[in-house]
């Protein structure tokens, strides 16, 4: 026996072993769908070519040999019995090889335009000039374009309606793109060999009247899908990453991105593309993956003496960890400390867990904490629900608790107002949205993404012991706040290796006292190249980014990069604004022990001019294990 495996776009069939019975080829499904059917021999092709026009062409060679030397000089008739239409077209044309391509063209576009039996007339061949006369004959319309009985639901479900035809004039590619839309409807829905087809066609003078007959064929559904070399994965978090589960009725598009969206995942490496095979009405996917080296792991650690106290050792450093998949649910841990400054530390931890008992909901907990010298101590924790959408975009409702304290109030204490930072608290209440479509996640040459988070929720100004507490009069100490941010990135295709990125980056901060200690922080590789990490600090940005890319490898490529920014920092003390520029080019390359990431970036802040010797050198290394 035979069964139809799917490798990738192509089906094919192989010869093996199985209780499946063989299904009709699919490339006869196409081809029968796309046959037009009617009289018009090659309109299946979107052309009308007569005999005459055949023999014409070939004859064109021999006219104009001996005008190899030099350009043709052409002039193009195109009459019509309404001569209020008709045409003359004068080209010079290199040889008889570009006038065929010309006139083929010509008539090509008048057969699209529904002038079925446009073709040449004539040809004549002076020492001057070739003359081409080429008739654009009627205007054909569809009479009337109707629907079998299992066709007409099934039509108006996909999008097509027969009135969208009748009286009008015949335009191929509207009729091949109704054709696709019912069969990929179908093959979306359980029919992947669904048959579309024109039959009893029938002219009147230039009318044409036929009827749109639709053959569903065999119901397909999802038997099983079987994962093939030493991938650690659960079952069920394949199929709701792919949204193909058992019993489920065959989707030829999600079966398509099967692969695609399987790539994206950095714990699995592919060993060859998935391959379905069909048997009587049951469909079995193939995946062939084993596990990959996907967690990462990155760190610095400094000894130094300690300035400040005598004796004393300084441990500055840097530590990142990213883990995958390490419980085989598909799930993510990520720990991030740095500490670059004696008395400042950042750190950050993140949970990620997908389809939490095996429901379509998943866990997104984060937790944050920010000492910045002896001024300020923030924390945040913040845990959400995710819930996963179609093609690997997901949206989360969550819910954040902030507070801040003054860690010292040392230099406060003579102040006439209240510092820029503060103690408070706050609880936020918020929605994320994720889409992308991109044709490969970690390393775009085409497509677009978008991120959107918002929230608001309430804002409590403590009040300092240690402060004046006359500060703290005709200040609102119970507010609400509300904040956003965007992230969106247009891939353009230049060529198999090249695209243009065209970005934004934006976030919004409102309330009516604002403190820095809650504000965003912009600079560094991944915000605003050329200035020094966290330095600017916002309650309101607009980041505009282009890059030009070549893309080396797969998680590789080489840039040239512009960031404008505008951005407000508008704090209870004081407004500032500005529109700083940073500009510069960079590489990410892969190798075997992990992925070196650098950029020169020159950055440009208020009046200050371009100076190579302030140029930042951003460097990243990220090692998989």
């Amino acid at each position: 026996m035979t069964a139809i495996r799917y490798y990738g776009r192509q089906r094919i069939l192989t010869a093996f072993p199985t209780s499946f019975p063989t299904p009709t080829p699919i490339n006869k499904k196409i081809k029968k769908h796309r046959n037009f059917l009617i009289i018009l021999p090659l309109l299946n092709s979107g052309k009308v070519v007569s005999v005459q026009f055949i023999f014409l062409l070939m004859l064109i060679p021999c006219f104009v040999f001996a005008q190899k030397s030099k350009d043709i000089q052409v002039r193009i008739n195109i009459y019509h019995s309404d001569k209020n239409s008709n045409e003359i077209i004068n080209k010079n044309m290199a040889d008889s090889i570009a006038l065929k391509k010309e006139i083929q063209k010509i008539i090509s576009s008048y057969q699209e335009k529904g002038f079925l039996a446009c073709s040449t007339d004539s040809i004549q061949i002076t020492s001057e000039k070739t003359f081409v006369y080429i008739s654009k004959g009627s205007l054909f319309k569809w009479a009337a374009l109707k629907f079998n009985e299992q066709a007409i639901n099934i039509a108006t479900e996909a999008g097509v309606n027969s009135s969208n035809f009748e009286g009008k004039p015949i335009i191929f590619s509207k009729y091949i793109q109704a054709q696709k839309k019912i069969i990929r409807f179908l093959e979306t829905r359980g029919y992947p060999f669904a048959k579309v087809s024109l039959d009893s066609v029938r002219f009147k003078n230039d009318k044409i009247s036929g009827i749109f007959k639709i053959e569903k064929n065999q119901l397909f559904i999802i038997d099983s899908i079987i994962l093939k070399g030493n991938a650690k994965i659960s079952e069920y978090y394949i199929q709701k990453y792919l949204s193909i589960k058992k019993g489920d009725l065959y989707n030829e598009e999600n079966m398509r991105q099967a692969g695609r969206k399987l790539k994206e995942l950095l714990f699995l490496t592919e060993i060859k593309a998935p391959e379905v095979e069909f048997g009587k009405d049951k469909v079995r996917l193939f995946l062939y993956y084993d596990n990959k080296k996907s967690n990462q792991f990155n760190g610095i650690l400094g000894v130094l003496p300690n300035d400040k106290v005598s004796g004393k050792l300084l441990v500055t450093g840097e530590i990142n960890l990213n883990l995958l998949n390490s419980f085989k649910k598909g799930e993510n841990i990520v720990f991030s400390w740095s500490k670059l400054e004696a008395s400042s530390q950042n750190l950050k931890a993140k949970f990620n867990y997908p389809f939490l008992f095996n429901t379509p909901a998943g866990l997104d907990a984060n937790f944050s904490m920010i000492k910045k010298d002896t001024l300020y101590l923030s924390v945040a924790s913040r845990l959400g629900l995710q819930f996963f959408l179609k093609k690997g975009n997901f949206i989360t409702g969550y819910f954040e608790n902030r507070s801040s304290s003054l860690i010292s109030s040392f230099g406060f204490e003579n102040l006439n107002s209240i510092p820029s930072y503060a103690d408070y608290a706050m609880n936020l209440y918020g929605i994320e949205y994720r889409h992308e479509f991109l044709d490969y996640k970690y390393n775009p040459r085409k497509g677009f993404s978008l991120h959107l988070t918002a929230g608001a929720g309430e804002k409590k100004i403590k009040k300092n012991n240690k402060l004046n507490q006359e500060l703290y009069e005709g200040i609102k100490l119970n507010s609400i706040q509300a904040e956003g941010s965007l992230t969106f990135a247009v891939y353009i295709p230049v060529s198999e290796r090249t695209t243009i990125k065209i970005g934004n980056l934006s976030g919004y901060i409102y309330n009516e006292n604002l403190f820095e200690n809650e504000l965003f922080q912009l600079g560094g590789m991944n915000i605003l190249r050329g200035f020094t990490e966290n330095s600017i600090i916002a309650s309101s940005y607009a980041i505009g980014n282009l890059e030009y890319r070549f893309l080396f490898e797969q998680n590789s490529n080489a840039y040239l990069f512009a960031d404008f920014a505008y951005y407000e920092k508008n704090t209870f003390n004081g407004f500032i604004a500005d529109y700083p520029v940073g500009f510069g080019a960079g590489i990410n390359f892969e190798t075997k022990a992990g992925i070196f990431s650098l950029s020169y970036a020159l950055g440009k802040q208020f009046s200050n001019p371009i100076e190579l010797r302030s140029a930042k050198i951003h460097f990243g290394y990220i090692n998989r294990f």
